[in-house]
């Protein structure tokens, strides 16, 4: 599960910060976690 806070980030913002966890992160250190999407800027 990944968090980020209602209108933080623009659209943009939140697809590069989620291609960017997605880039380091594998599916099974995701698996049952939760991220917040503050943490990858």
């Amino acid at each position: 599960m990944i968090v980020a806070p209602q209108q933080r980030f623009s659209v943009g913002e939140q697809l590069r910060r989620i291609v960017r966890l997605r880039a380091t992160s594998t599916l099974a250190s995701m698996r049952n976690h939760v991220e917040f999407l503050g943490n990858w800027g």
